[in-house]
């Protein structure tokens, strides 16, 4: 990953996302785009969005990488996921109790996949896990 899939001028004014506000931008698009190489089981290690051969695709990319980045704007500082504790420890109505422990939220590594940014990248291809996929 040389040079940004995206710019910040693309989030800006194509997608429109939310303020990152005081977070470094350069940062949140690296985290982005590695957690977007995760996810396409590392294409953007070896390629570049010019090597995809449909525009949708290209578009698609860009798309995720923007609902990456906003993710990670909604959840705060990166560095403070997975020490978020569920708000509400116990709750009780009638004969119905609900007790959440404090240990059973998710791990950092799921914390941080953006749902929306996988369903972005559904149609591409990329996602798929087949022999060959990149030739």
């Amino acid at each position: 990953m040389a040079e940004p899939l995206i710019e910040r001028k693309y989030y800006d004014n194509v997608f429109h996302g939310l303020d990152p506000g005081k977070m470094d931008w350069d940062r949140l698009e690296y985290r982005a785009e590695l957690k977007l190489n995760e996810y396409t089981q590392h294409y953007f290690s070896q390629h570049t969005l010019a090597d995809l051969r449909y525009e949708s695709d290209r578009e698609a990319v860009k798309q995720a990488l923007c609902l990456q980045i906003e993710y990670f704007i909604t959840l705060g500082d990166i560095n403070e996921l997975g020490r978020q504790a569920g708000a509400i420890k116990t709750a009780s109505a009638g004969k119905f109790s609900y007790s959440k422990d404090s240990g059973s939220r998710p791990s950092r590594a799921t914390a941080t996949n953006s749902l929306e940014a996988i369903n972005a990248l559904r149609d591409t291809g990329l996602l798929f896990r087949g022999v060959g996929q990149f030739g």
